[in-house]
């Protein structure tokens, strides 16, 4: 085991580490094993936190790339993905906050 994760060498694939607990009782998010949070609904909204900035990060790439070698005519579709999906981010996070904060979690 490489730094506390599971790798794909332990027979896991990347979409089955995703849900599958781990003998420490954390959730394996990826290939990172995370702390169960005591409140479920705080759980899920921090992995609906954590994929959006997964599919930022990959918009951005994705705009970024368009940008340095085309084709230009994508620029736009690319830009305006990368805006919806930095709105979902700031949602998701928001929604996290909001629920910590009320909840105490």
């Amino acid at each position: 085991m490489s730094s506390g994760g599971i790798t794909a060498d332990e027979g896991l694939s990347r979409e089955k580490a995703k849900t599958v607990p781990h003998q420490s009782g954390r959730i394996a998010l990826g290939y990172q094993i995370m702390a169960t949070l005591a409140c479920t609904d705080a759980e899920r909204l921090l992995r609906a936190y954590l994929q959006a900035i997964r599919h930022s990060n990959r918009a951005t790439q994705d705009y970024a790339r368009v940008l340095k070698t085309g084709p230009r005519r994508l620029v736009k579709a690319k830009a305006k993905i990368a805006g919806d999906v930095t709105d979902r981010l700031r949602d998701a996070r928001e929604a996290f906050q909001v629920h910590v904060k009320r909840h105490r979690c």
